[in-house]
């Protein structure tokens, strides 16, 4: 009963696994949670205890063996739900790459949604009738009579799971789908923005020949969104859509500082801001960032002095994010992508933006409330302004502000032009 009522208001990889009842939850001294009394859920109706798998053909088998080494948990029944088991959004993405290239078939992201044990999903594959988007396009929500939205894949591949968020707000009358990034096919390439931009442009009208479009990212995503409809205008097609989600141009006025009263003084509430923060978080975390931002710090003085011995050097992708800890694939990744900000050079564009963003700002910056886009949008920019931080523009709750926003673009009942 729990998790049915559960389904109803959270999203899957939120509802829990298992279930404890407490008369009390355990205190410590001080009176904070004792995590450590807390007890384990155990084996009952709700949380079954793990049962031998039993396959009954080679696709089931294979599942099974996928499922073991993403999830780390064995053994697995087939008819155990990839979220009872842990699984989340980003893992549902780690494994739609895992099925094509085992399988040699691309499934829509919402498949695992929909089908969520080993055996439906054998069943889907069995069927070989499953569409899919072509090359770097991912299905997440394919069904609905609004126009599609197509979004971009943030900075090294990542806020996939915060679109399939988005879209599960904006409903099962409105289509999404995600341009993924090259990790999920093994492949990364150094590509410029603009050559990211093209490619995507040209499995964009392959998949819809003609627009409008609405198109739309988030940071880095944003960025590329931009550029591709750019691309589409010069191309004679109509954009309906440019949403830019915590986005702003590189290389533009917005990231240069205003010695002025008021720039000083909003720096000063900025880093306040940023201070009270950091050190509400996890000791070790914050010591973390703060080691990161010395290193910062430490890479822009060190570049000051370079130009001002005439040297050029160039912006490195860790003064922009803090790769520490990641995988060697995604921070090769992370630093393509980041070389490709870095060089980026925004160029005008003549229709209309809606910008989503939080309040916050880089450290130095000129605070401009547009993020800088007044400098290259000739069209109208519609300013929404998202409670919550940078990271968490598209979680709960603030990503449901998002997402009417977004159905407020659209007329009801509009129709879909309708994809190659």
């Amino acid at each position: 009963v729990l998790r049915a009522f559960l389904r109803q208001t959270l999203p899957a990889h939120l509802v829990p696994a298992g279930f404890v009842f407490l008369s009390a939850l355990p205190l410590t001294p001080n009176g904070k949670i004792d995590h450590r009394a807390l007890l384990a859920p155990a084996p009952g109706p709700d949380r079954p205890a793990p049962a031998p798998a039993t396959p009954t053909d080679p696709w089931e088998e294979k599942l099974l063996t996928l499922w073991e080494t993403l999830l780390g948990i064995a053994p697995i029944k087939v008819t155990d739900r990839f979220f009872d088991l842990g699984g989340h959004s980003l893992l549902a993405i780690r494994l739609v790459a895992m099925m094509e290239k085992t399988f040699g078939r691309r499934l829509p992201v919402a498949t695992i949604f929909a089908a969520q044990s080993i055996a439906q999903l054998a069943a889907i594959l069995r069927e070989e009738r499953v569409p899919a988007a072509g090359g770097a396009l991912l299905a997440i929500q394919p069904l609905g009579r609004q126009p599609p939205l197509y979004l971009v894949h943030g900075v090294g591949g990542g806020m996939l799971w915060g679109y399939i968020n988005l879209a599960r707000h904006l409903g099962t009358d409105q289509p999404v789908y995600v341009f993924r990034a090259n990790w999920a096919t093994g492949e990364i390439r150094r590509e410029s923005i603009e050559q990211m931009a093209a490619r995507y442009v040209a499995e964009l009208r392959a998949f819809q020949p003609a627009g409008p479009y609405s198109l739309g990212g988030y940071c880095f995503g944003g960025n590329v969104a931009f550029e591709m409809a750019r691309l589409l205008e010069a191309q004679g097609q109509a954009v309906a859509t440019l949403a830019l989600m915590n986005c702003s141009p590189p290389n533009s006025a917005y990231y240069r500082f205003r010695w002025t009263p008021l720039g000083l003084a909003r720096f000063g509430l900025n880093l306040g801001r940023s201070a009270c923060a950091v050190f509400g978080w996890d000791r070790q975390v914050r010591a973390h960032y703060l080691r990161w931002r010395l290193d910062q710090i430490k890479g822009r003085a060190t570049r000051l002095l370079r130009r001002a011995r005439g040297a050029r050097p160039a912006t490195q992708p860790a003064e922009i994010v803090n790769l520490a800890g990641l995988p060697e694939e995604q921070r090769a990744l992370y630093e393509a992508h980041l070389h490709a900000l870095i060089q980026y050079r925004c160029q005008p564009y003549g229709g209309s933006v809606t910008l989503f963003r939080t309040r916050g700002h880089p450290l130095v910056s000129s605070f401009d409330a547009q993020y800088g886009w007044g400098e290259f949008v000739r069209g109208p920019i519609n300013l929404r302004r998202i409670s919550g931080g940078h990271d968490s523009l598209l979680q709960e709750p603030h990503v449901q502000a998002v997402a009417r926003a977004l159905q407020a673009r659209h007329p009801a009942g509009g129709t879909s032009p309708v994809p190659a």
